[in-house]
């Protein structure tokens, strides 16, 4: 695989494991992953059946974006964002087990 930046995953087994651990998690928060310098936050839109429609994603300079609010309020914006929409196309996440 091509590497974009030195964060670019450089094998399929990598990008795998990537990706899996994303999708266990819900959301994505990019590192210069793709363009050095730039992040990301994104999170899917599903629609009722649970398939991913769509995302919702915030970018931009990371000189501009603090690790702490990416992290946290810009997260769970996106988040709360692609939830509410997902909802309303008739998505409903399954209920979450108790430990």
């Amino acid at each position: 695989m091509k590497r974009s930046t030195n964060e670019t995953p450089g094998t399929i087994e990598e990008l795998r494991q990537k990706i899996a651990a994303e999708r266990e998690r819900g959301y994505v928060i990019s590192r210069s992953s793709f363009e050095a310098g730039i992040v990301a936050v994104a999170a899917p839109v599903m629609d009722r059946d649970g398939k991913v429609l769509a995302a919702i994603n915030i970018s931009g300079p990371a000189a501009s974006l603090d690790t702490g609010a990416l992290e946290g309020v810009i997260k769970d914006r996106v988040c709360e964002a692609a939830r509410r929409i997902s909802t309303q196309l008739g998505y409903r996440a399954p209920p979450q087990a108790r430990s």
